[in-house]
């Protein structure tokens, strides 16, 4: 496991947007509880994006907790997302038993970039 850098803040309005996402994630999950959605890789990144900003990193079990797919999926994809550098883990220094995930920083920024440009799409349409 690798130390995980400090994330750089976010613009207000972007963190603002971030947590817009995530409640209209929410949203349409309670809509349709029998359906699977499978974008939960996208909502997960918003999630440590914001996580990122508040907190720095979160256990294993909060990043899985809220998302409606097998926890043996979500623990695959983050070993995956580990391993190809989009995310940092390391011990819980409170609980050696607890792993703490973060966002790396490049992929920090690659989010803050893509939720920045969505946004400005969504602020300019004219529907």
């Amino acid at each position: 496991m690798e130390m995980i850098p400090p994330i750089p803040s976010a613009d207000p309005a972007i963190i603002t947007f971030a947590r817009s996402l995530l409640d209209a994630y929410r949203s349409r999950n309670e809509h349709f509880p029998d359906l699977p959605f499978v974008d939960f890789v996208w909502f997960m990144l918003i999630d440590l994006f914001l996580v990122g900003e508040e907190q720095g990193s979160i256990s294993l079990s909060g990043i899985y907790a809220p998302v409606r797919v097998p926890k043996a999926t979500v623990l695959r994809t983050i070993r995956r997302m580990v391993e190809s550098g989009h995310l940092s883990t390391k011990r819980d220094p409170l609980d050696g038993r607890r792993t703490l995930v973060s966002l790396s920083v490049e992929t920090h920024r690659r989010v803050e970039a893509t939720l920045r440009t969505m946004r400005k799409i969504l602020m300019s349409s004219d529907g």
